[in-house]
């Protein structure tokens, strides 16, 4: 069973997993930059992300917005090391693919976190706080990224293709969550 939000992560005592709130926009920034596969990543490549309009959707405003919901990976000392959050689309957007019902995720990890478990970590907590109102969850991944096989392990499946903001091919997968009675989606 996924832990709840604010926790510490069984395996990764010293790594706490919290809801994400509005003030952790300028973290959802940052980890953005390395879920786009923006070069290495990092806070040198946050103002172009903000620049980018197909990114900007994704962050921009973060939990002003009915439906935004995210979690916060932040090691003993504080520092966010990894973020997953939802946000829904209410209307077509050029490279989104979420619904006006299906939000869609993002998550990054700071690449020295990386094969700690923090990702997974961030997934189950998104996915306890998801199902009471979600359905399902929609991300798209680049084919060649190795996470679409972590998503994949989580329960993703493939559900179409796509051609991503920089004209390679993502693929698009689809998240059934376990939902009480009075959800929609």
């Amino acid at each position: 069973m996924a832990s709840r939000p604010d926790t510490p992560a069984p395996h990764l005592p010293s790594v706490r997993i919290s809801p994400a709130t509005a003030d952790d926009e300028a973290t959802l920034w940052l980890m953005l930059t390395y879920a786009a596969s923006m070069g290495d990543g990092g806070p040198d490549q946050v103002a172009m992300a903000q620049a980018d309009p197909c990114l900007c959707a994704y962050v921009d405003g973060w939990g002003s917005q009915a439906g935004d919901l995210g979690v916060i990976a932040r090691e003993a000392g504080g520092r966010a090391i990894g973020a997953a959050w939802l946000r829904l689309s209410p209307e077509a957007t050029p490279g989104r693919v979420a619904e006006p019902s299906v939000p869609e995720l993002a998550a990054g990890v700071d690449p020295e976190a990386r094969g700690r478990g923090v990702g997974t970590r961030l997934l189950q907590a998104l996915v306890v706080l998801a199902a009471p109102t979600y359905r399902r969850i929609r991300l798209s991944v680049r084919a060649e990224n190795p996470a679409r096989r972590f998503y994949g392990r989580l329960g993703f499946q493939e559900v179409s293709r796509m051609t991503n903001r920089v004209a390679g091919e993502s693929i698009v997968m689809a998240l059934e969550l376990p939902h009480p009675q009075g959800t929609h989606g």
